[in-house]
């Protein structure tokens, strides 16, 4: 094991961390038997990382001090031995050709795809120590009244996020590995990494050329190209991508922040959005991709209402939205578009805009997003001054 990532691995209070199932006292156990020699005890660990450390794509708070030590272990010529079978094998792989070292860049970068999609789900939360050393790193949500041992947080990808700046450079030689799994697994983990670093953390050069190649390369793989897109729109400018010759990589183009000044941008969004293709259709499954883009609905909408100069302008993206959406995205989808339509809540008698009067419309009509009892909804609706029924917002988009 190298240096560092011994001096990694003793500088930690492990047992104040937490993981799937309890106290993470065991993991720095795991970590150093990723290099034992014999393939029980490798595979033993690398149950622990996929099960414990991260469960069912819940991050615990071990999981950012892991992710450094994993990285800073990469260059060990130990994991050059073969993975015990797989748990997530690699493409064209097959059974005692994937080394250790592509088990955890494939690791690696799942995790960094799971931290981004944490992060742009604030409302998901989980239960920690109040004394764990990473505690900091989260939102505080909310403290139990009946155990002041702990509390519940949110954005639990803070962790790893802030180990960007370390995962990163330790990736990039491995872009150029002469393993061909080793280079596509570090490819995939370095659009992940950078998708979850955003602008807080600047690329090595060397990995932001190489997003940029298979980005603009209209010849790769259509999967890889998305990622490195992904990537690259977290924290930089892909408005060259916007015209694009394929709709997905124009519409993961169009996330990028940077880009929202640029006129193509909303008019992308507008075309994904409006499209008989479900736009959640055209990211893949698996592999997780960066930048929480798997909810690429959500995030367009998101990247809609940044570049949008006027409600008027995001009225086309808000009536595609109204039209299926469902009562429980109120927070992900319609309800920020609401928001948007409505800057401040209405007063009693205040004539609607044109734009308005058609949104309400929009969601008057569409009789999935009234069925049962969601407070949610409700709420947000009242908190805008408008009705909170299907018959009164129609009769006030109507009349009103």
């Amino acid at each position: 094991m190298t240096m560092d990532a011994e001096t990694g691995i003793d500088q930690i209070a492990w047992d104040r961390l937490g993981h799937a199932y309890g106290s993470a006292a065991d993991t720095p156990e795991h970590l150093r038997g990723l290099l034992a020699a014999d393939l029980p005890t490798r595979a033993s660990a690398l149950i622990h990382l996929w099960n414990s450390v991260v469960h069912q794509e819940t991050l615990s708070t071990a999981a950012g001090p892991v992710v450094a030590v994993l990285a800073q272990m990469l260059s060990d010529p130990r994991l050059d031995a073969p993975e015990p079978t797989p748990l997530v094998p690699v493409a064209d792989a097959g059974p005692g050709e994937q080394s250790m070292r592509v088990g955890l860049l494939t690791y690696l970068g799942h995790i960094a795809a799971w931290a981004a999609q944490a992060q742009a789900e604030p409302n998901a939360v989980i239960g920690v120590r109040r004394d764990d050393p990473e505690l900091a790193s989260f939102d505080l949500i909310w403290e139990f009244a009946d155990d002041p041992e702990h509390v519940a947080v949110g954005r639990t990808g803070s962790g790893c996020a802030r180990r960007a700046g370390v995962v990163l450079p330790l990736l990039v030689p491995w872009l150029q590995a002469a393993d061909s799994a080793e280079r596509r697994e570090a490819l995939h983990a370095t659009a992940c990494w950078a998708g979850l670093a955003g602008t807080d953390t600047p690329l090595p050069p060397a990995a932001l050329a190489a997003l940029h190649a298979v980005a603009r390369d209209e010849t790769a793989r259509l999967a890889t190209r998305i990622d490195c897109v992904l990537g690259l729109a977290a924290g930089t400018d892909t408005s060259d991508l916007l015209t694009d010759g394929s709709a997905v990589i124009r519409a993961c183009a169009a996330l990028s922040p940077a880009a929202s000044g640029n006129p193509h941008t909303l008019r992308v969004i507008t075309e994904t959005l409006t499209s008989a293709t479900d736009c959640d259709d055209l990211i893949p499954d698996r592999p997780p991709v960066p930048f929480g883009a798997n909810m690429l609905r959500i995030r367009l909408v998101q990247a809609a209402i940044r570049c949008a100069d006027s409600f008027a302008s995001l009225l086309p993206v808000a009536v595609s939205v109204a039209a299926t959406a469902s009562a429980g995205a109120v927070d992900q989808t319609w309800g920020p578009l609401l928001e948007a339509g409505f800057p401040q809540p209405r007063r009693e008698g205040q004539p609607l805009t044109d734009a308005q009067r058609a949104y309400l419309l929009a969601l008057a009509a569409n009789a999935a997003l009234w069925h049962g009892d969601w407070r949610g909804r409700d709420d947000q609706l009242r908190r805008l001054g408008l009705p909170a029924d299907q018959a009164s917002l129609r009769s006030l988009a109507t009349d009103g």
